[in-house]
């Protein structure tokens, strides 16, 4: 996995950025080797996307979670996106489909789908 990512870092533009979806068996290993190839300075999030609605039982607790790994070549190299609001998570209702939801200089962003 480490060589791929090493050749997609080299395909990027400066200004690029990379998004790796992973599940929670890989997830902590990833983050490690894209802040090697990457940096950490360039990392720009993490989004958490809930599969369904997995109950835990008294005997193992479910894996119901993928995590997408976003990091930018260049992070300086101009913004990458700009933030209209910050959104309350509290009064927001369950969704059956996140956009996304990252934590961003060590605040939780979430934009989630309007309701059907």
């Amino acid at each position: 996995m480490k060589n791929r990512l090493e050749i997609a870092r080299e395909f990027l533009r400066d200004d690029g950025v990379i998004f790796i979806q992973c599940d929670d068996n890989e997830q902590a290993y990833l983050k490690v080797v894209m802040d090697e190839i990457f940096g950490r300075e360039n990392f720009v999030g993490c989004i958490v996307w809930l599969k369904g609605n997995a109950q835990n039982d008294a005997d193992t607790m479910q894996r119901n979670q993928e995590y997408i790994l976003c990091y930018a070549k260049n992070i300086e190299s101009k913004p990458l996106y700009k933030i209209k609001q910050k959104v309350n998570i509290k009064p927001l209702k369950m969704k059956k489909q996140v956009d996304s939801i990252t934590r961003v200089q060590g605040l939780l962003w979430v934009a989630a789908m309007a309701e059907a």
